[in-house]
């Protein structure tokens, strides 16, 4: 427009009208760059695929500023936008890849939170299933989530502690019941060989058109009396075991003489255990007469059964004990089978002449021996073997 500062009067941007012109530059380029943005009047021009100019008009009318109609002034604002553009443009590169940056890290941040309180204990509670014995969480942010998995690593232990009970406690069971089985058996045995015998000598003497002589005859009788009082014998030692399990065994404390009740044993033994010596002084110890003579037959007894063919029986004091050792010379136990063989119904697996036994006198003579305050234990001694039972001496 010429002459005078001038105004807009007319325009396609009503906000324009009535506003200097030389005031406009800005707002010129912001209607012009809309114009262009929005499709109108926007030429383009490009070298290839190179943009090199962007260009857009505005019409406008101008009056002076006195409001003199200006009536040929129109005019027609043409600018290069191009540096607009491309600023823009790259404005909006930026822009998109700072969204993107910004995005992708609090993705990032979002990653790890969960991974440090959600994930890790996850993890730890997952490894104390597989392994109870890992370590739980070891940053415990979560805190109901470790105390989840500090929870599940007690329960995991606690069951398989349980566990480890329960498989002891099976194994027990199923030595329990061989040894069940293997008793039962033996008593079968040890029950029926004496007792055959009793039942076949005394038909013997009660057939009336079978010739014996007095010599038969008191044979067969002294047989038959000495299987009832073997018969005797494992009765007595099974309900002396019976008692001792249930607790209601009980003994008497008197002043007893060793050496007088060896030598009662013997003799009553004589014929079962073949010859056997006892020697020693007069010793007298406390404890229960009728108990002792039954240690002392299952001491002589198993030498009879597991011994060798030489057995001695031995009355000392040694310190403040009495002590009655039998003596034979037999092959001996193995170390492994020292204890082994005062547990109920077992047997030492080597050495063994009769193996069908109920293996219950020896249990039974060192619970008696202990239940009178005394022991019993089982040595090797200059190659022969010692079975020493003690009471204390009076």
């Amino acid at each position: 427009a010429a002459g005078d500062p001038a105004v807009v009067v007319a325009s396609s941007r009503t906000e324009l009208v009535g506003r200097p012109v030389d005031d406009l530059d800005g707002e010129l380029l912001l209607a012009v760059k809309e114009r262009a943005e929005s499709g109108a009047d926007a030429a383009y021009r490009y070298v290839g695929d190179e943009l090199l100019t962007v260009t857009s008009s505005l019409r406008v009318r101008a009056t002076t500023r006195d409001g003199t109609d200006l009536a040929n002034a129109f005019g027609i604002v043409q600018m290069d936008l191009s540096a607009t553009a491309s600023g823009a443009s790259n404005d909006s590169f930026l822009l998109t890849v700072g969204g993107v940056v910004a995005v992708l890290l609090l993705a990032g941040i979002a990653i790890w939170l969960l991974r440090r309180h959600v994930l890790l204990p996850l993890q730890a509670i997952r490894d104390c299933v597989d392994d109870p014995d890992h370590a739980t969480v070891a940053d415990p942010s979560s805190v109901e989530l470790h105390r989840v998995a500090m929870s599940l690593q007690a329960a995991l232990a606690g069951h398989n502690r349980a566990e480890a009970r329960l498989a002891d406690a099976n194994e027990q069971l199923r030595e329990l019941v061989d040894a069940k089985d293997r008793f039962m058996a033996s008593i079968s045995h040890e029950l029926r060989t004496p007792l055959a015998s009793i039942i076949g000598f005394a038909g013997y003497l009660k057939d009336p058109d079978l010739e014996l002589s007095e010599a038969d005859r008191a044979a067969f009788v002294e047989t038959i009396s000495r299987e009832g009082e073997d018969v005797m014998d494992l009765i007595e030692d099974l309900l002396t075991s019976a008692q001792a399990d249930i607790g209601r065994l009980s003994v008497t404390e008197v002043n007893v003489g060793l050496l007088a009740q060896a030598r009662q044993v013997v003799e009553g033994l004589t014929g079962r255990t073949g010859g056997v010596e006892v020697r020693g002084n007069p010793v007298t110890v406390s404890g229960d007469p009728r108990r002792v003579r039954q240690i002392v037959r299952n001491l002589l007894t198993n030498a009879a059964r597991y011994g060798g063919v030489n057995v001695h029986v031995d009355v000392a004091i040694c310190e403040d004990m009495g002590c009655l050792r039998v003596v034979d010379d037999g092959p001996g136990i193995d170390d492994a089978d020292r204890e082994l063989i005062f547990r109920a119904f077992e047997r030492a697996r080597d050495g063994v002449r009769n193996a069908e036994s109920v293996g219950v006198g020896l249990p039974v003579a060192r619970t008696l021996a202990r239940l009178m305050g005394g022991d019993l234990e089982y040595r090797r001694e200059g190659g022969m073997t010692v079975f020493e039972f003690c009471l204390l001496y009076t």
